[in-house]
């Protein structure tokens, strides 16, 4: 039987709603030599209760209480003090198959691979199941290269941690940014640098819950520019290491820096004048790069009234569908 012991850890920020089911899919899973990692993030409902409740009833629960500090940091106070040989997380709204544990530390052990990545079924206030993501028929090993190409052609959540089971060691020297949004892709990009081989099992194990949003958006957000600047540091990172990878990031920036415009111009330029124009900024920078007729006319859509308003009017259409949960 197999005696190595996978951390587990749960940042908890007001989620009562949510918390017994992601809880009891843990507790409960068929591999059972865990230590499960919760770290209440500064909650104001009933989350603490409920986590110190868990723990009252199962040894394997540690139970950290910090103030209000963010994704990021509540995740790193879990590296501080885990003593698993391998590492979990989870979202405290979500929950795991119950198999998953069994299954991803048995496909990281295969041949000793840095991570090992299961697939993703998100799921809608419904609960209907309204898309899968990495689901194939069989295990594939992929190698540093391909890990690193494909971190710009398949769907972003290739960056997540929470469908993953990492080896320790590539978190001795690595901790995730704090305070700040998409701490999963900035810190991707460094692990991926230091991986050798990881496994996709193909396997769709974690579920993650979409919570029915709100058409109506009356604030810009810092999380927009937060991702803004991690994708351009994605590019200045990764972008060059090969032809191949300069190929799939050429247009990477672009697109999602448009994608921000759009919802500033929404909202209403003059209220965010300088995140604006910040954004401009760069996508402008990126398009004076190009020597080739072919991108420079790609990107000249960029600037056109036309495309302006179509991307508005799609970006509406959008928002409607995924608020009746149709998408």
């Amino acid at each position: 039987m197999d005696k190595s012991k996978i951390s587990i850890i749960v940042p908890v920020y007001n989620t009562e709603e949510y918390l017994p089911k992601c809880l009891d899919n843990i507790i409960g899973q068929t591999y059972k030599n865990l230590e499960i990692i919760l770290v209440n993030d500064g909650s104001t409902d009933n989350s603490l209760l409920i986590i110190n409740e868990y723990a009252a009833k199962d040894s394997r629960i540690i139970v950290i209480d910090i103030d209000n500090g963010g994704l990021g940091r509540a995740r790193n106070k879990g590296l501080d003090i885990c003593t698993g040989d391998y590492i979990m997380f989870c979202d405290s709204d979500d929950w795991y198959d119950l198999d998953i544990c069994e299954n991803l530390i048995n496909a990281i052990k295969l041949n000793d691979y840095d991570f090992a990545m299961c697939g993703i079924r998100e799921i809608n206030s419904k609960g209907k199941i309204i898309k899968k993501y990495f689901e194939f028929d069989n295990n594939l090993e992929v190698s540093r290269n391909e890990l690193l190409n494909r971190y710009f052609t398949d769907h972003k959540l290739i960056s997540s941690a929470v469908n993953k089971i990492y080896n320790k060691k590539l978190f001795i020297n690595l901790r995730y940014p704090e305070r700040m949004y998409y701490e999963d892709r900035y810190l991707s990009v460094d692990l991926f640098l230091y991986i050798e081989r990881v496994i996709f099992t193909g396997k769709v194990m974690y579920n993650y819950y979409r919570r029915k949003g709100s058409i109506s958006h009356n604030s810009f957000s810092n999380a927009d520019i937060d991702y803004v600047n991690v994708l351009v540091r994605d590019k200045e990172i990764l972008g060059y290491i090969s032809e191949e990878n300069k190929n799939n990031s050429k247009y990477y920036v672009a697109d999602a820096v448009f994608g921000v415009i759009v919802n500033v111009l929404i909202i209403g330029r003059n209220k965010n004048k300088e995140k604006y124009n910040y954004l401009y900024d760069i996508l402008k920078a990126d398009y004076e790069k190009i020597e080739n007729k072919k991108d420079k006319k790609y990107y000249k859509r960029y600037f056109t009234k036309s495309y302006l308003i179509y991307r508005i009017v799609k970006h509406f259409i959008g928002r409607i569908l995924r608020y009746y949960n149709i998408i």
